[in-house]
């Protein structure tokens, strides 16, 4: 062998190791992008929401069987031997006592609402807005739209 044919093979061979490191380094950037679910996510966002929704859903654990209640025997039973249900509430009448505890509790009610959302008001304001004059129920008929005014 002579020199020129050596020289000609390590010039080659460094050829070679350059181009193959290249290839290394772009072999490991596609191998990270392989690997990296974000670069997926980018690539099929609306497939990304498929998967995550079906895994989502079978995550979900199944209704737990349902537990058949006395009534339900009770309807079963034919009418010759249906049995009386003791425990079930006596049904509740309407009178005019139940109807005046209905409209007292609902005012009480809607009057307890009203000051706790005055209080809330006063309580929330901005300090200089308590000094601000208010206007009236009917100042608003000064602004008519027909231009009566008083």
């Amino acid at each position: 062998m002579n020199s020129d044919s050596v020289q000609a093979i390590r010039e080659r061979m460094v050829r070679i190791r350059a181009r193959a490191r290249g290839k290394a380094q772009v072999l490991g950037q596609e191998t990270r992008q392989f690997l990296d679910w974000k670069h997926y996510v980018r690539l099929f966002p609306w497939g990304a929401v498929a998967v995550a929704a079906a895994v989502g859903y079978l995550m979900v654990p199944r209704r737990a069987p349902r537990i058949p209640q006395a009534s339900d025997f009770r309807q079963a039973l034919p009418p010759q031997m249906a049995m009386p249900n003791y425990f079930a509430p006596p049904p509740r009448r309407s009178g005019i006592a139940d109807r005046l505890m209905q409209f007292a509790s609902s005012t009480l009610l809607k009057a307890g609402m009203a000051f706790v959302g005055q209080q809330l008001t006063q309580l929330l304001a901005p300090p200089g807005a308590k000094d601000t004059p208010k206007e009236g129920p009917y100042e608003f008929a000064r602004y008519s739209p027909r231009g009566e005014g008083r």
